[in-house]
């Protein structure tokens, strides 16, 4: 999928993190479940100063804030810790090529892009442990005792709920999260990264709908893909992990 930020922002951005090595798009942009009034939110990764390698804690991100953006910065080695961890709203963002690459960093971006679909599947049962994990996190935040004021936190519990379902049930069946995969008679899948945005209504939803959760039951959802989860081997494949640590340039500017 492909979308695209103001090139205003992304001067801005550049401006304030003058060592940037790669900018991902995340959150409701990324997805197409934004609304007219929607920030951009991204991942950012940099390549370290000699002081900051020697001094910082490159494991522990900073948070950039612009006008109508926000930042999620980490040093460049701790692509990799987040790679493992399987975090689907994590994996997700490569499924759009970076909104920007530094020249160094334009063959492991590509590299990315262009296996995104087997990043969930080095360790798939991690994967889908992870969507089993958000969405027992979005259900304990979903109450009727919870006030809702019209910031549409219910329906983005839901939908955030029903994208860690679709996402874990995907690699769980062993299918892909963007493309369409024909299985049996001839029909196929959709594929869920593009097609999320067909539950806006759901995350449109203001205040605390009864009727609405009876119909998703987030609970039958999270006992069916956890039992799938507890059923999975444990297998784990990181031979693309390795391909994109020898493809990482790592060097430290002065």
């Amino acid at each position: 999928m492909k979308v695209l930020v103001p090139q205003k922002i992304v001067n801005d951005i550049k401006e304030k993190i003058p060592n940037l090595a790669l900018l991902y798009l995340t959150g409701s942009r990324l997805t197409k479940t934004n609304n007219l009034n929607s920030d951009y939110d991204f991942y950012a990764f940099t390549i370290s100063t000699k002081k900051d390698f020697v001094l910082s804690d490159r494991n522990k991100g900073k948070t950039y804030k612009g006008e109508n953006y926000e930042i999620k910065c980490f040093d460049i080695t701790h692509l990799f810790s987040l790679l493992k961890k399987t975090n689907p709203n994590f994996i997700e963002i490569f499924f759009n090529r970076p909104v920007f690459a530094d020249s160094y960093f334009t063959i492991l971006s590509e590299i990315l892009y262009q296996h995104r679909e087997l990043l969930s599947s080095m360790d798939a049962r991690h994967f889908v442990g992870s969507c089993v994990g958000m969405i027992k996190s979005n259900l304990s935040r979903v109450s009727s005792d919870k006030v809702y004021h019209g910031s549409g936190s219910f329906g983005k519990e839901l939908f955030n709920l029903i994208k860690a379902y679709r996402y874990g049930l995907s690699v769980y069946n062993n299918t892909f999260l963007e493309s369409k995969v024909y299985v049996r008679d001839n029909t196929f899948l959709e594929n869920e990264i593009s097609n999320i945005a067909r539950y806006m209504y759901i995350k449109n939803t203001d205040s605390y709908d009864e009727e609405l959760l009876h119909l998703i039951d987030p609970e039958r959802l999270y006992n069916d893909l956890k039992e799938k989860y507890e059923g999975m081997e444990i297998e784990a494949n990181f031979e693309l992990m390795d391909d994109l640590i020898h493809n990482t340039p790592i060097f430290i500017q002065d």
